[in-house]
């Protein structure tokens, strides 16, 4: 061979060589890249599983949050309506308390009292009932008490 054929051997074989060369780092960093979009695929993936639980979290959590806000609406509509109940009791308790109480004419605490000592049982058993402090006391009734017991101390002692 010719030193010229010899040169573009050599020339060939160094081109090829760079050629292949640059082939093998072309390949490494295709395969590289397809692992790093493996590794993002799986992480996309990862995410969309997140995505997807957090959002059947939410929902679940928002289900369960009008689930207690209807409980606790429905409550609240039990408890003033036992509210406007109780008022009312209360008040025909006061109308029932006041109307029957006042209008009872005084020698009906002690009637049927003959003896000293039944008036003083009695007495004593009126002020326990009707003492103001006593949740169905009655100012009045317990004036009334005491002056028709008066009445009877006077009319038993003399």
């Amino acid at each position: 061979m010719s030193r010229l054929q010899t040169e573009n051997v050599q020339w060939l074989f160094q081109d090829s060589s760079d050629v292949e060369q640059i082939r093998r780092k072309l390949l490494k960093e295709q395969r590289r890249l397809e692992r790093e979009r493996g590794k993002l695929e799986m992480e996309r993936e990862q995410l969309k599983k997140q995505r997807h639980a957090e959002e059947q979290r939410m929902l679940r959590e928002a289900q369960l949050f009008e689930t207690k806000w209807k409980i606790l609406e429905e409550e609240y509509a039990k408890l003033a309506k036992e509210r406007q109940a109780f008022e009312a009791e209360q008040k025909e308790y006061q109308n029932h308390k006041s109307c029957n109480l006042a209008q009872l004419p005084e020698e009906l605490f002690f009637s049927g009292v003959s003896s000293e000592l039944s008036m003083k049982k009695r007495y004593k058993d009126l002020i326990k009932i009707f003492h103001p402090d006593n949740m169905d006391g009655d100012t009045q009734i317990l004036q009334k008490i005491n002056q028709e017991y008066d009445e009877m101390k006077r009319m038993f002692c003399g």
